[in-house]
């Protein structure tokens, strides 16, 4: 587990990478102190020689828009005078970080000495630059075995957002992916992949 966040209550917010094989090595990359978001990673041993994988998992900069200020800024012209100068300078500011934050954990996936994993929450669509930075090194399981656009976003702002993504290097073949939607206790619905380590 990679604490980040202990709210008023005490609870403790973070992520977390839970496995059924012994887990060996783990570690964490910040993205700098004025963002609770971050990353994690374990390395996991198999039965088989060639058996240890590095799985990540990453919560990035949000898109901080508030659905409450885009209904108002939709509504009306002076909505949208009052309201979108600052919802774009948010979309902006949320997009240059993840852009960074993306560059960062790519540049650790490329140094990883073992088959890579990597799900998260990437806030970002797969149009975007923070997609493309990791789909250049890793296949994405929905655009490989997916159906449809794979709206994984639970909310109330534009439907057909794929923001979770799984993302699995060359020496994986892609079994399966699929989007939980029957699953509606968060805002974001569960991604479930099913992947083979390929032979050498």
């Amino acid at each position: 587990m990679s604490k980040s966040l202990t709210n008023a209550a005490g609870a403790e917010f973070g992520l977390a990478i839970f496995s059924r094989l012994p887990i060996v090595g783990r570690g964490e990359i910040s993205f700098g102190r004025l963002t609770q978001n971050h990353a994690m990673w374990v390395d996991v041993v198999g039965p088989g020689p060639r058996d240890t994988v590095r799985i990540f998992n990453a919560h990035l900069q949000s898109m901080s828009l508030d659905e409450d200020d885009i209904v108002a800024a939709s509504s009306s012209r002076a909505g949208l005078e009052a309201k979108g100068r600052g919802l774009l300078r948010r979309f902006v500011r949320g997009a240059a970080a993840r852009a960074w934050q993306a560059d960062t954990l790519a540049a650790r996936v490329r140094r990883s000495p073992y088959p890579v994993l990597l799900a998260g929450d990437l806030n970002d669509v797969p149009y975007s630059y923070t997609y493309s930075s990791l789909a250049r090194e890793l296949q994405n399981a929905w655009a490989t075995v997916g159906l449809g656009p794979g709206n994984t976003y639970h909310g109330h702002l534009p439907p057909l957002l794929r923001i979770d993504q799984q993302f699995a290097g060359p020496q994986w073949q892609v079994l399966g992916c699929r989007i939980h939607t029957e699953i509606p206790y968060s805002d974001h619905f569960p991604v479930e992949g099913l992947y083979k380590l390929t032979p050498e």
